[in-house]
C-alpha cells in the first residue's frame, strides 16, 4: 500500500516539475510574450480598451436638472423636439478631461427625434472652451441614431478618399461616475477649420420636417458683421435661385480632371519583367503627388496603349506630369485629356454661333 501511494507521489512530483521546467523554458525564449503580443493583436477586450476616454464631471443638481428633461421628454413620446426655436433645452455646466486636454463647457441633450433619448445612453451635445479630443463642438451619441457603423465607417471612407470629413470614433464616457461608450461626433467649427487648413468659412445647415424648412447659416466667428451675414444670405439665395452657377464659387481649375493614357517603353517592360511584383502603382502615385496632383485611379489596358490613369489636378501640373515622364525614358508616348461639362460646352457653342458670320456674309 505505501508503495503505491509512494509512486503516485513521485508521479505527481515530476509532472509538476516538468511543468515548471516548461515554464521556465517559454519564458527563456520569449514564446509566452509572443503569445500575449499575438492575443493582444486579436483582442477585442483590448481594441475596446484603447478607444478614447473623455470624462465628464458635474454637479449632482445640474446632473439631476438633465436626467429631469430627458425624463419629460420621454414623456412626450414620439413628438420631435420643435426645430423654429420655440422650445429650447436645458444647458447645464461641466468639466471635462480626455488624455492631456482639459476644458470647462455644457452639455445639452441633443437631437429633434426620440431615438435620441428614449433609450441608454441618451445623446448629448456638448460645447467646451477648448478642444477635447480634437473638437470644441461635437455629440457624444448613442449609436443607434447613426446606423451603429453605418456613418462611422462613411467618415472613415471620406477620409481615406481624402475628403474633409468629420471627426468619428467611438470613446468611452466617464459620466459622472458611470462608464458608458458612446459615438464621438466632431462638428463643423474654428477648430475643424484650422485643422484642415482653411482661413474660414460659412455652414449652411437646412432643416426640413413636415412643411417646415429652414435655412440657417453658421459662422466660425462668435459675431460676423452684419455686412458679412447679409452678403453670404444674397449670395446662397442667387445660388438656390439659379442665377448664380456652382462654377461661380468653385475654383474648378483646382479640381479639373484628366485622363493620361500612357505607352510604356520597352525599357520598362525589361525592367517589369525582371521584377514583376513591383508596385507600379504606388510609384506612379508618388511620383504625381509630388508636383500636387491626385491619382483617383491606375489601370492596364489590352491595346494600343498599356496604362490609363484618371488624375485630379490643375494644366499647369498635367503638363508637368507630362514632361516628366517621358523625359524619364519610362514612357514612349503620353496623351492627356481633359474632362469637362459637354452641356455647358455645347451651350458656348449655341451662344457663340449666334454672333459668328460666314465670310460671304
Amino acid at each position: 500500500m505505501f508503495f503505491k501511494n509512494f509512486k503516485k507521489i513521485i508521479l505527481t512530483l515530476l509532472i509538476l516539475s516538468l511543468g515548471f521546467v516548461g515554464i521556465y523554458f517559454v519564458d527563456l525564449f520569449g514564446v509566452q510574450e509572443k503569445i500575449n503580443n499575438q492575443f493582444k493583436k486579436v483582442s477585442f477586450y483590448n481594441a475596446v480598451k484603447e478607444i478614447p476616454r473623455i470624462k465628464i464631471k458635474m454637479k449632482k443638481e445640474e446632473y439631476n436638472q438633465l436626467i429631469h428633461q430627458r425624463d419629460t421628454l420621454l414623456e412626450r413620446g414620439n413628438i420631435p423636439w420643435a426645430i423654429d426655436g420655440t422650445e429650447e433645452k436645458l444647458k447645464v455646466k461641466a468639466k471635462f478631461k480626455s488624455g492631456k486636454d482639459k476644458s470647462k463647457g455644457n452639455i445639452r441633450i441633443a437631437g429633434h427625434f426620440w431615438d435620441h433619448w428614449k433609450r441608454d445612453p441618451f445623446s448629448m451635445k456638448v460645447r467646451t472652451k477648448s478642444p477635447i479630443n480634437g473638437s470644441s463642438r461635437f455629440n457624444l451619441l448613442n449609436s443607434r441614431t447613426r446606423g451603429h457603423m453605418t456613418d462611422w465607417f462613411a467618415h472613415k471612407l471620406e477620409l481615406d478618399a481624402g475628403l474633409n470629413a468629420l471627426n468619428s470614433e467611438y470613446v468611452w464616457v466617464d459620466f459622472n461616475g458611470e462608464d458608458k461608450v458612446y459615438l464621438f461626433e466632431g462638428l463643423y467649427d474654428h477648430v475643424f477649420l484650422k485643422q484642415k487648413g482653411f482661413s474660414n468659412a460659412v455652414f449652411v445647415m437646412e432643416y426640413t420636417y413636415d412643411t417646415t424648412r429652414q435655412i440657417k447659416l453658421k459662422f466660425p466667428e462668435k459675431e460676423p458683421s452684419t455686412a458679412l451675414v447679409k452678403r453670404c444670405s444674397s449670395l446662397y439665395d442667387s445660388l438656390c435661385s439659379g442665377s448664380l452657377s456652382p462654377m461661380d464659387f468653385i475654383d474648378y481649375k483646382k479640381m479639373a480632371k484628366f485622363y493620361v493614357i500612357g505607352k510604356v517603353s520597352p525599357d520598362l517592360l525589361q525592367r517589369m519583367q525582371k521584377d514583376p511584383t513591383a508596385d507600379r502603382f504606388a510609384s506612379t502615385k508618388k511620383v504625381i503627388e509630388s508636383i500636387g496632383g491626385k491619382m483617383l485611379s491606375y489601370e492596364w489596358v489590352r491595346g494600343r496603349y498599356d496604362i490609363i490613369c484618371c488624375v485630379e489636378c490643375d494644366a499647369e501640373t498635367a503638363v508637368g506630369m507630362k514632361v516628366a515622364f517621358l523625359n524619364s525614358g519610362l514612357m514612349d508616348a503620353l496623351m492627356i485629356h481633359e474632362v469637362f461639362d459637354y452641356n455647358k460646352a455645347f451651350g458656348k457653342a449655341a451662344d457663340a454661333t449666334k454672333s459668328v458670320t460666314k465670310p460671304a456674309e
